[in-house]
């Protein structure tokens, strides 16, 4: 019976010093970052940073798209009283200040002026010098024109070429005509009001 006790004891000392020299289970391995603290260069180097990312390019300017492109549509005034309008720009003295706010030329055409703009009309030449021309008149269409009728101010441009420049006379072809849009009145010889737009054309070529 004693040798048997201390068998017994003998055992569970020998289970006891087993658990001591065991390593703790519950303990996470700790993952190490950067360099070693003791100095050596063990540890798994740094994670290089992210790539930049490329810088967007910027969106195109007005200017980067080029002219314009307009129809008489878009220079149409029908619900408007033009021949006031027109009156009120060329006599603004005779007008108080509530007439002029009233008869002001709406945002979407003051917003054009100074750009550049492509538009296609029939030409009516000014001056002809050897078939060609420094200024015109640019209709919407010839039958208002050259069939007896007479176009509305706001169906022809006063197109006026760079200066020194010149355009072919092209006529009964519609031509694309580009160059910088500005608002100003016209007097016929009786001194009524008769034009709204004008065009510093820097080209003139035959709409394909």
């Amino acid at each position: 019976m004693k040798a048997d006790l201390a068998t017994l004891l003998a055992a569970l000392a020998l289970a006891a010093a087993s658990c001591a020299d065991a390593p703790d289970a519950s303990v996470a391995p700790v993952a190490v970052h950067g360099a070693a603290i003791d100095g050596s260069e063990d540890a798994a180097p740094a994670a290089s940073p992210p790539a930049a990312e490329p810088l967007a390019e910027a969106p195109p300017t007005a200017a980067d798209a080029g002219p314009l492109r307009l129809t008489y549509q878009d220079l149409s005034l029908v619900d408007y009283d033009v021949d006031a309008m027109l009156d009120c720009m060329l006599f603004p003295e005779a007008y108080d200040d509530e007439d002029r706010q009233h008869l002001a030329f709406p945002d979407e055409l003051t917003r054009l002026m100074g750009r550049e703009v492509s538009i296609v009309g029939y030409m009516i030449p000014g001056d002809l010098d050897q078939g060609e021309v420094k200024d015109f008149m640019l209709v919407r269409d010839l039958l208002g024109c050259c069939f007896g009728g007479t176009p509305m101010p706001d169906e022809w441009i006063d197109v006026v070429m760079e200066p020194g420049e010149s355009a072919e006379y092209r006529p009964y072809l519609p031509m694309r005509v580009t160059g910088e849009m500005s608002l100003g009145g016209e007097q016929d010889e009786a001194g009524f009001a008769m034009g709204i737009y004008k065009l510093r054309a820097s080209d003139v070529q035959v709409e394909e």
